[in-house]
């Protein structure tokens, strides 16, 4: 109606245009502070404690279970030895040379 209220209107729309700036900028910062952000989580399991503890092993599970065990370090020992077969024939050809090249000891009796 007059220009003093124009200028109140486009004092108000100043106003409202910087607190849009203002929360668009607060947005832009959030979001690339969120981008490096760490989320530390933290689970929790409820445990029945009125569930019993499982029963002893049998003997017989005990022994078959130690049989696998040691079958299992069987296995184990053979795949070392196999694995220093380089060694294993490096000592053996250097015993061969030792033989082939000692001088026999001659008995004096």
């Amino acid at each position: 109606r007059n220009m003093e209220e124009i200028l109140n209107v486009q004092s108000e729309i100043n106003g409202i245009q910087e607190e849009i700036e203002s929360a668009s900028g607060r947005i832009e910062y959030l979001r690339h502070s969120s981008s490096f952000s760490t989320i530390n989580l933290t689970f929790y399991q409820i445990l029945n404690s009125a569930v019993a503890d499982p029963a002893k092993p049998s003997f017989s599970t005990k022994f078959s279970a130690a049989f696998k065990e040691g079958w299992s370090w069987i296995l184990e020992v053979l795949i070392i030895i196999v694995s220093l077969w380089p060694v294993l024939l490096g000592v053996l050809g250097t015993y061969i040379v030792y033989r082939r090249t000692r001088k026999p000891k001659i008995n004096t009796a």
